[in-house]
């Protein structure tokens, strides 16, 4: 996946971000012709402030980025389970007034804070950040019975109905379950009651997970289901937040 090009020059005495000029000596033949700096300059900043390493393994996570601007901001968010950033990237894009941003998923992220104005020359103040794969809000389930859920045994997927961006953590604990005879050649015990969960994927919408009996066979039984949620993000401005 080829990144958006960068263009942003910074004003070191302020830290303000401008776009890069456009203005050549063609342009302006003479030194007295060259009147100002920018006189000639692009109507876009694209900068990749943002970045950050999370995790060893692939996690959910939010982000929260605050931009001062004098123009309308876009992210680009770009997120690996690798860290290679070689093409293997997913590429998130959030515009201004854009809502129900689900999580994001990976090991690494990079952003592209990106500047448009109509008129006048656009000018970034100042970008702030962060990051976190922390469940800030919880879902619970009772006595589910996994029969009664879409798909087969070997998957099972619970419909969350509700909005949230992600889910950060999950706890299934199953039920004692009638016997049942284990697959296996040889044993003292012939039959079980124990089932284990399994969980396959997520999503911002839904739960796929499968119990499996002690002999690793996938089985239908009764669970309990605790959530551990990230909220959903939305644009506020020129700012990406979530509640």
């Amino acid at each position: 996946m080829a990144f958006t090009a960068e263009n942003y020059r910074t004003q070191y005495t302020t830290g303000q971000i401008y776009p890069t000029g456009t203005t050549t000596w063609t342009s302006n033949s003479t030194w007295g012709n060259w009147t100002t700096w920018n006189s000639e300059y692009s109507e876009q900043i694209v900068t990749y402030f943002v970045s950050g390493s999370m995790s060893p393994t692939p996690i959910n996570f939010t982000l929260r980025i605050n931009t001062a601007a004098n123009c309308p901001i876009t992210y680009e968010v770009y997120t690996t389970s690798t860290g290679a950033f070689a093409g293997e990237e997913v590429k998130t894009t959030i515009a201004p007034n854009a809502i129900n941003v689900s999580a994001f998923y990976g090991t690494h992220f990079r952003v592209a804070v990106i500047a448009n104005a109509s008129t006048g020359i656009p000018i970034i103040d100042s970008i702030q950040f962060e990051y976190t794969s922390a469940g800030e809000k919880e879902l619970s389930f009772s006595q589910i019975s996994t029969s009664t859920l879409s798909g087969t045994s070997s998957a099972r997927t619970l419909l969350l109905n509700t909005n949230i961006g992600g889910i950060s953590d999950v706890q299934i604990q199953p039920f004692e379950t009638t016997a049942y005879n284990l697959d296996v050649y040889v044993t003292n015990t012939p039959t079980s009651t124990y089932l284990l969960p399994k969980v396959i994927s997520s999503t911002s919408t839904s739960l796929t997970f499968a119990l499996v009996g002690v002999d690793n066979h996938p089985r239908d039984g009764v669970v309990d289901i605790n959530l551990k949620c990230l909220p959903l993000q939305y644009m506020s401005g020129n700012n990406l937040v979530s509640n």
